[in-house]
């Protein structure tokens, strides 16, 4: 043995990892999920509109509950994927969001119903922040890194594709429909608890925690604490993350979570083709997962496609404000801001947020800029069907300056910032010049203590 081993090259001889497409593939399942009961749970609350009688007031208090939900349970899940490891939070997330959705569908009484869509919401959340560092983690290049997270945009939308799909099929069937759509989403997250039980944990968690047991000096060790994310070097891109995507999150709320309240209520289409939009944004779809590829596998145009994207998500609101809201006006602003969305949104967020923070850090940092921005959310949750009220213009002009904001801070942290990588960092200064103290925490990560 050499006076100086790198760490990580090492641990690959004496633990074996799955292939890093196979933990790509199963922790994208997290956006599917996200997405599927996201849209799917708007869907539910107009059904039971119809069929229990959901007064307005109530489906904007179960929806900020949801959105609360995914708040909390992202800052939990964010701190204890880092302190417990990745693999025992994001098995435990799906038993939770089994069991919301169970409650969701055996009962209709409101104050049941409250209590699943917490639980909805606290597994969501929790577990999108530790499905993304074990991701990005099983990555072996930066370029890789990148089109794992850009793959897991495809899951996204199929998640929020399938409960578009289901839920205008369903739609005009009342509670029996509602159960149908819940019974789908608990089956694949059923599928989705057995199929992670195959991933160990994240080799850089256990070689960073054994670093930090045994005193030995590297940056994954010693960056542990949360108030290392407000010091230098880290405040200026955490900070500008957390304003970056509480903003664009926020901005996205009246289509997100109320596009089928507001097509139903202020445009009068049915619920089922209200839930049938998704089928049309299919092409754009597409053609955003290829501009996300092309965005995050290569660090040419993922600048460049962010500015675009920032444009889009700027300018589309507009549309219905000028041509009136209606089906039609509608689809044309949906459309072209759903590629604004893959492109200046959640996952070159999520791409910068793997990268600017060590190993000790990265899911904490991205548990509190995901909590911070879906209880901005979930606030404005609440009093969107208020505020419709009051003129479906004024959510949409809100839209576009509360987007403006957050993409021009984005834009001015990361122009010089989105080459930087963490994970070169940490390869560059991993290195322990005393080979027993390596030796020893190969052997501990080897024995899996």
């Amino acid at each position: 043995m050499t006076d100086q081993v790198p760490l990580t090259t090492s641990v690959a001889a004496v633990r074996k990892q799955p292939n890093p497409w196979w933990v790509a593939i199963i922790c994208s399942m997290a956006g599917f999920i996200d997405t599927g009961i996201a849209g799917a749970f708007a869907v539910v609350l107009v059904i039971y509109q119809g069929a229990i009688g959901l007064l307005p007031e109530q489906i904007g208090l179960l929806t900020g509950l949801f959105g609360f939900g995914i708040a909390f349970g992202a800052i939990v899940g964010g701190r204890l994927g880092d302190v417990l490891g990745r693999r025992r939070v994001f098995t435990g997330t799906m038993i939770v969001i089994i069991a919301g959705v169970a409650v969701l569908m055996f009962s209709s009484a409101f104050p049941v119903l409250v209590v699943g869509a917490l639980l909805m919401g606290l597994g969501t959340g929790a577990d999108i922040p530790v499905a993304l560092t074990t991701m990005t983690e099983a990555a072996r290049t930066d370029k890789q890194r990148g089109l794992f997270i850009a793959f897991s945009g495809v899951f996204v939308a199929l998640g929020g594709i399938s409960a578009a799909v289901i839920g205008g099929i369903v739609g005009n069937m009342g509670l029996a429909g509602a159960q149908i759509l819940l019974g789908y989403l608990g089956v694949i997250t059923l599928v989705v608890l057995i199929l992670r039980l195959t991933i160990p944990e994240s080799a850089s968690w256990l070689l960073a925690r054994e670093e930090r047991r045994r005193g030995i000096d590297t940056v994954r060790a010693d960056r542990s604490s949360v108030k290392d994310l407000l010091r230098a070097p880290y405040r200026v891109p955490f900070l500008g993350l957390l304003a970056f995507y509480t903003l664009v999150m926020a901005s996205a709320v009246p289509i997100g979570q109320y596009g089928t309240y507001l097509l139903v209520n202020v445009a009068g289409v049915s619920i089922a083709d209200a839930s049938l939009t998704g089928l049309f944004a299919i092409p754009i779809a597409i053609v955003a997962i290829l501009l996300s590829f092309l965005q995050l596998g290569n660090a040419k145009f993922r600048f460049p496609l962010f500015t675009v994207g920032a444009v889009l998500l700027v300018v589309t609101p507009f549309i219905p404000v000028v041509f009136g809201f209606s089906f039609v006006t509608y689809l044309i602003f949906f459309l072209p801001s759903a590629i604004g969305s893959a492109l200046a949104s959640e996952g070159i967020m999520k791409f910068w947020a793997a990268r600017s923070f060590p190993v000790l850090l990265r899911n904490t940092a991205v548990g509190v800029i995901l909590s911070v921005g879906r209880f901005a959310v979930a606030g404005y949750a609440i009093v969107v069907p208020t505020l419709v009220t009051l003129g479906v213009n004024v959510l949409l002009i809100s839209m576009s300056i509360v987007a403006l904001v957050g993409l021009s801070i984005a834009w001015t942290v990361f122009r010089a910032r989105d080459k930087h990588s963490e994970f070169d960092t940490e390869k560059e200064l991993e290195t322990d010049p005393n080979p027993a103290n390596t030796a020893a925490v190969l052997a501990s990560v080897d024995s899996g203590s």
